[in-house]
């Protein structure tokens, strides 16, 4: 490392100079003043010491012994010649001879002995300054003269009194004149303006006219006519240099081939408002066309219909065959939109204009706009048409495939008269649309701005629930009978907002499934109820097994076997004592990864329940695959059973189903003792409902348990 590296960001000053006195005094002057010094006593130590520590000036001394200041100057000189390095001389003895030779040998300038210390550290920075400026101008010459060979940029100037016409070389080139100017005469204005395209040549004479007259500069991109009638385009700029006398002397200027760059910014503009997958208008510029729409029909007193079309279940192409097929989806999506909205259609003639636009507003959602309309309800018709183009298949190379669309509608003006009002209540329909089950339209009413913004709101809260501590557990027990003793309880979260109030599940866990959120519900679901074992634990009340519902999403999150058992690790709970309720339609979507995660949890002692079952698949094919514990009847089978004998059969056969499988059943929903008596008939001992006990707090819960204790537990109180 060298001494230079140590010494920070200081600018270092070499002093070589053979009195120690003034070396010393020189030091103490430029590092009170902010420099790093080095010394030398000679020419060939200020010589080496230049080469090892790089100074960015040096002070040198005239009268030494062995080489004098101007050899060391001069050896110095050979070392920095690329990049000199400021040399000021100082000398006791004065005349020019002496001036002249520190000047000969390389010296940047001279001083007078004695020196004034405090003038001596402001010319070493002015020196400095000055070095480092010219640096500066040296690159950024540089880098402008290289930057004008890669522009192809050449300069002109033109006499009018004479009409003369000259240029640099590369202004030659451009201009098709082969790099010189004619061997025989100079150009005229007739020959340069001869080789510009017909349609530009007045256009460029009258801008080199106008700044004769001192109007206007000349500029302007022309087209100039190339070799095998090409066209080039070029930008021609120049400005007038009046005489001395004031009257018209000169035009000077550049021109530049910008052809490259022409053609790039007609793509650039392409690409700019156009989708580069359908072709069809982009946002930008279906939203301006949207305005001239507008426009002409608060003119005219018309109807603007904006259909907002999105595509059903689309990310499961892009999932299961690619992107590449989604791609060919929606050209293919597009093609078929553009024709449901022909141009010769009745609604899309007009003589005013641009009275239809179709573009792509990103992903797979699609706008259009129908304008000119008499009758709002036209906008039916094509929103009609726009759903029966996809009643045929897809033609994929992997194969034939269906899609269908949502659509929303907001209608100008009675659902908004400006663009982006509109916009925002077309979406407001499509999500309503989307919610009633997909393949429709629906029309947007003030009844869906009022459900839109409920849901912003409850977004909103959803993200600050678990900080702001506004969930809780409740505990349902189930029983096993006749003796109605509680065997387990199951966890069931409950959410009270200071505004919205109590907000149900069936509400807000979809919600957290949209927004991500169901991930951190369900952690704080699964480490509230290890708590609740720690409690009864340290009260001593006896513990039974507490039942999490697990969702689609979070049981399919990467890892989420490892997650939970990590989670009850860290709590210090035991496994055996968490049961996983999972709906049969939650296995069916992986089944192989499903099994994965059943045998891991398996392994570690949690029980697992297929929740809601006789509503989805329930084949004794997947029983078999998976490792499960029980089975819980659905309560749609239970509230009816003793009346309805379908009802009853599928009791019946379930029961039937887990017996030969060696499973457990639980009938959910039991309310009272006569679906109790059936059941219990037909074999099945466990049960859950509000004949035993609704879904309590934890407390509540916690008493029940204390109760069956204290009671042998016999029976569980009937509340």
């Amino acid at each position: 490392m060298t001494e230079q590296a140590n010494q920070g960001s200081k600018p270092t000053v070499l002093v070589i100079d053979d009195d120690p006195f003034t070396r010393t005094v020189f030091r103490q002057v430029l590092e009170d003043a902010g420099f790093w010094v080095e010394e030398a006593q000679d020419g060939p130590e200020g010589l080496r010491r230049f080469r090892e520590v790089g100074p960015k000036l040096v002070l040198l001394d005239v009268m030494m012994p062995g080489w004098d200041g101007y050899r060391t100057c001069a050896e110095l000189r050979a070392v920095s010649c690329e990049d000199p390095v400021p040399v000021l001389m100082l000398t006791g003895a004065g005349g020019m001879d002496g001036v002249m030779l520190a000047f000969e040998a390389g010296a940047t300038d001279f001083a007078t002995k004695p020196i004034d210390p405090l003038v001596l550290a402001q010319r070493v920075r002015f020196m400095l300054r000055a070095s480092e400026n010219m640096v500066r101008l040296r690159e950024s010459e540089g880098r402008l003269a290289t930057a004008q060979r890669i522009a192809r940029l050449g300069h002109w100037e033109w006499w009018p009194a004479s009409g003369a016409f000259s240029g640099s070389p590369e202004s030659y080139r451009i201009l098709g004149a082969g790099g010189e100017p004619p061997a025989t005469a100079p150009l005229t204005l007739a020959d340069l303006l001869g080789r510009f395209h017909g349609d530009d040549r007045p256009l460029v004479q009258e801008s080199l006219e106008a700044a004769v007259h001192g109007e206007a500069e000349v500029g302007g991109v022309f087209r100039l006519l190339g070799d095998g009638g090409g066209l080039r385009s070029i930008d021609l700029r120049g400005r007038l240099v009046p005489a001395p006398d004031g009257k018209p002397l000169s035009v000077v200027g550049t021109l530049q081939d910008v052809t490259d760059r022409v053609r790039a910014e007609e793509r650039i503009r392409t690409l700019a408002f156009y989708d580069t997958l359908t072709g069809l208008p982009n946002r930008i510029l279906f939203h301006d066309q949207l305005q001239g729409i507008l426009a002409a029909a608060r003119r005219h007193q018309r109807h603007v219909g904006l259909l907002l079309l999105d595509l059903d279940n689309f990310k499961r192409i892009n999932d299961t065959l690619g992107h590449s097929a989604g791609d060919e989806v929606l050209r293919a999506v597009a093609r078929r939109l553009k024709e449901a909205v022909r141009p010769y259609d009745a609604l899309a003639r007009t003589e005013r204009g641009l009275s239809h636009s179709l573009g792509r507003l990103g992903g797979d959602e699609f706008l259009l706009a129908l304008g000119d309309l008499r009758d709002p309800g036209d906008v039916t018709r094509v929103a009609m048409r726009l759903l029966e183009s996809f009643r045929d298949p897809f033609e994929l190379k992997e194969g034939e495939f269906f899609l269908s669309a949502s659509i929303g509608v907001a209608m100008y003006p009675q659902d908004g008269t400006e663009r982006e009002d509109l916009l925002k209540h077309a979406d407001v329909a499509l999500y309503h649309a989307k919610d009633l089950g997909r393949n429709t339209y629906q029309f947007f009413s003030d009844s869906m701005n009022k459900e839109a913004f409920q849901r912003l709101v409850m977004e909103n809260a959803l993200r600050r629930a678990i900080e702001r501590d506004e969930f809780t557990l409740h505990y349902q027990p189930l029983v096993r009978m006749p003796g109605r003793h509680i065997v387990s309880a199951e966890a069931l979260i409950r959410w009270t907002h200071h505004e919205l109030g109590g907000v149900g599940p069936s509400h807000f866990i979809p919600l957290a499934e949209q927004l991500g959120l169901i991930h951190q519900v369900s952690d704080w679901v699964t480490a509230t109820a290890c708590r609740q074992l720690a409690t009864w634990a340290e009260r001593g009340v006896p513990l039974v097994p507490i039942a999490l519902n697990v969702s689609g999403q979070q049981f399919h999150r990467p890892g989420m076997a490892g997650d939970f058992l990590q989670l009850l690790e860290r709590e210090k709970v035991d496994p055996s004592l968490f049961e996983v309720e999972l709906t049969e339609g939650t296995l069916m979507v992986d089944v192989k990864a499903s099994q994965r995660i059943l045998e891991e949890l398996k392994e570690r002692g949690v029980r697992i329940a297929i929740d809601d079952f006789g509503t989805g698949y329930s084949s004794l094919a997947y029983l078999k695959r998976f490792p499960v514990d029980l089975l819980k009847i659905d309560r749609s089978f239970i509230v009816d059973m003793t009346s309805d004998s379908n009802d009853a059969a599928i009791v019946t056969a379930i029961i039937a189903m887990a017996s030969s499988l060696s499973l457990e059943v639980v009938a959910e929903g039991v309310e009272n003792e006569e679906q109790a008596q059936q059941l219990q008939e037909l074999g099945c001992g466990l049960m859950q409902g509000y004949l035993f006990s609704k879904p309590v707090p934890g407390e509540e819960i916690t008493g029940l348990l204390l109760q069956q204790g204290r009671a042998g537990g016999e029976r569980l109180a009937h509340e």
